[in-house]
């Protein structure tokens, strides 16, 4: 887990790709938009920290689905 707090609230440069339970799936916008994203973060909103980051989407959700079951 990150240390570093997050606020996504206004964040006009994020793309949120899965919402599961608390957590949240995000990637860089602008790449992502342009298939060049290479890291998929994962982000607990209700508590504003990252958790990890991955280098695939279907990678971040798996990670994120296991977060959410425990």
């Amino acid at each position: 887990m990150y240390s570093e707090k997050c606020e996504l609230r206004g964040r006009a440069g994020i793309k949120h790709l899965e919402r599961i339970g608390p957590y949240s799936v995000i990637a860089n916008k602008a790449l992502f938009d342009r298939g060049r994203s290479t890291r998929f973060t994962i982000v607990n909103e209700r508590e504003a920290w990252v958790d990890s980051v991955h280098p695939s989407p279907a990678k971040a959700i798996a990670a994120a689905k296991g977060l959410s079951q425990q």
